[in-house]
């Protein structure tokens, strides 16, 4: 008869257990689910920031910054600076590394030259230029 108490008592603190590791399980899923589908709440929200982009070299390919964007709903403005060093700059721009290499993939810029894109992800776009010290922005906006 003790021995049938004491297990009762074990089968009692373990369902105890087991119901408060769920219940924080359920916070943290629900943590996660409130960060993945509310993002823009966050403090590294992607809204209305600008993002500068630098080809170093002539024919260089530069990646776009690893910044995640909520529902792929932002338009991400890219422009092209306008250089004021003498140089004609011509950059360009495409949604891959290969293709921003390759003349009929991709998508040619000159000083103040803007195009919208969506993304889901700033590094899905990827730069290059005819001159070195080429500067682009991407301008995210909400």
């Amino acid at each position: 008869m003790v021995m049938l108490q004491e297990n009762e008592q074990v089968l009692l603190i373990a369902s105890q257990n087991a119901a408060a590791q769920l219940r924080k399980i359920a916070t943290l899923l629900e943590q996660i689910r409130d960060a993945v589908s509310y993002p823009e709440t966050g403090p590294d929200a992607a809204e209305g920031k600008i993002y500068r982009i630098h080809v170093v070299s002539v024919n260089g390919v530069e990646a776009g910054p690893d910044m995640l964007l909520p529902h792929r709903h932002y338009p991400v403005t890219i422009r092209q600076r306008r250089h004021s060093d003498g140089n004609t700059h011509t950059g360009y721009w495409s949604f891959t590394d290969r293709d921003v290499r390759d003349t009929i993939f991709r998508s040619e810029m000159r000083d103040n030259d803007s195009y919208t894109v969506r993304v889901s992800n700033l590094n899905k776009l990827y730069f290059s230029a005819n001159t070195a010290n080429t500067y682009f922005e991407l301008v995210v906006e909400k």
